[in-house]
């Protein structure tokens, strides 16, 4: 992700994926976090029918009250 030096202090970012795989989401944002100090991750609330852990969407499984097959999100504020 090459758009931190664009961010202005006190923005937010908001990265997502249609993905399940750790190197394309959470090892983005560790990256991401350990490149911009001046970044953290924020928290960002889903409904807990949703079935979100740390931003990771899972596919959704018969009868269940979503409907995709994965996704991530990360919600980033600079300070």
């Amino acid at each position: 992700m090459r758009c931190g030096p664009v961010l202005k202090s006190g923005g937010k970012l908001l990265y997502a994926t249609c993905s399940i795989f750790g190197a394309e989401n959470k090892g983005q944002i560790d990256a991401f976090v350990l490149d911009h100090r001046d970044a953290s991750r924020a928290q960002c609330a889903l409904s807990a029918e949703v079935g979100a852990a740390g931003g990771q969407l899972l596919p959704a499984g018969a009868g269940a009250a979503h409907n995709h097959d994965g996704f991530f999100y990360a919600l980033l504020q600079k300070t």
